[in-house]
């Protein structure tokens, strides 16, 4: 394990199942960042992966941030990841990608939640690029901006503004009338308030 900006910190470890938290060890996000964030997930190993706090983009005075995540679950290998909300701030410009590579027999569970702006704020702008693929074929492929002149429109937020989604790939989970069942096994979840409890990332672990 490395140590930069994120600090991960072994919780729990029994056999081949692992639980590891993030740190950061200074603020983030700032105008300017590029957070680079790799994780790879060995054949047989369960990987259970949390953050400590909510990530904060703050105003970057006209620069923008990056972040770039970049998993890897090899077959027979799980990752559970319960990650806790990106909140873009007044001002704030962010740039987030993710590409997933998950092998055949391999698990991806994952909660990724954004949320525009702090309480009484309106929120910058956040450009999302989401590549999860599953034994080499696209599972999900998604480019979803949200700022002024998209987060109105039909589809996007509207008046909400917090986007919260559970996302199981390399497995179906049980049927449900408010998931997307995806074309290779997994679905998503997705609604436009953080829940109080795990909810269906609880029921699909």
């Amino acid at each position: 394990m490395r140590t930069g900006v994120l600090s991960p910190r072994i919780t729990h470890q029994q056999g081949h199942r692992l639980s590891i938290t993030l740190v950061a060890t200074e603020a983030l996000l700032l105008g300017g960042d590029h957070v680079v964030l790799e994780v790879v997930v060995g054949e047989g190993v369960r990987l259970d992966l949390t953050d400590v706090a909510a990530t904060v983009a703050y105003d970057g005075q006209g620069h923008s941030a990056r972040w770039t995540t970049r998993l890897t679950v090899a077959s027979g290998a799980s990752l559970h990841w319960w990650g806790e909300p990106l909140v873009v701030c007044d001002g704030a410009i962010v740039h987030r990608s993710l590409h997933a590579a998950v092998a055949e027999g391999g698990e991806l569970l994952m909660r990724d939640a954004v949320r525009l702006g702090r309480h009484g704020e309106h929120g910058g702008e956040l450009h999302c690029e989401t590549l999860i693929e599953h034994a080499a074929r696209p599972a999900v492929v998604e480019h979803l901006v949200l700022d002024d002149s998209h987060r109105d429109l039909p589809g996007y937020l509207g008046e909400h503004r917090t986007i919260d989604t559970v996302t199981i790939v390399g497995r179906r989970p049980s049927p449900a009338t408010d998931i997307f069942e995806l074309a290779t096994p997994g679905a998503i979840h997705r609604t436009y308030e953080s829940p109080r409890r795990r909810g269906v990332f609880a029921c699909w672990q």
